[in-house]
């Protein structure tokens, strides 16, 4: 679409994607000095902009962080903590249909 709309042709990959836009868009005002800094920055342009006609958002990617898995059993908690925190219900082994469960904390006040 850009390339019909400013008559340039972009060879179809990453950097002559990134290079059309970055011809025609200012990208100084996301940080970016240069083509190359747009190119290998840790945020990947993703080649897409929005607009409503009157502004434009430009879609840029991001690696997801590693997140390290933790595994916590009840007995990781104090009996404070999980009347705190939780509301432990008891669900019959192998049950297979969804269901609402209604807890009564006091008169009238009810959680669904």
């Amino acid at each position: 679409m850009l390339s019909s709309l400013t008559k340039t042709k972009s060879d179809g990959t990453y950097q002559g994607n990134v290079n059309a836009f970055y011809s025609i868009f200012d990208f100084q005002k996301f940080g970016y000095r240069s083509v190359e800094e747009v190119i290998a920055g840790e945020n990947k342009f993703t080649c897409f902009i929005l607009s409503d006609g009157f502004g434009i958002c430009f879609g840029f990617a991001r690696k997801a962080k590693d997140v390290q898995e933790v595994s916590l059993e009840l007995e990781d908690f104090r009996d404070e903590e999980v009347r705190r925190y939780f509301q432990p219900c008891a669900v019959d082994p192998g049950r297979k249909q969804v269901f609402t469960s209604i807890i009564h904390h006091e008169e009238g006040q009810q959680e669904v």
